[in-house]
């Protein structure tokens, strides 16, 4: 299976939402929420690089 074949939600909907919803806060509850989307971004990085290990293209 290649990698384009996983699911990847947090590309499609997650990481977005999550920022766009941190766009309406303010102050600590901002800072929060955008912590949470940088550990999405972390965790889909992680995922990636799984995904290569398990299935290399080269």
């Amino acid at each position: 299976m290649r990698q384009s074949d996983w699911p990847t939600p947090a590309n499609h909907w997650l990481r977005p939402v999550t920022h766009d919803f941190a766009a309406f806060l303010e102050g600590t509850q901002r800072n929060t929420a955008l912590g949470i989307v940088q550990i999405i971004q972390q965790a889909e990085l992680v995922l990636n690089r799984v995904l290569d290990n398990l299935d290399p293209q080269d």
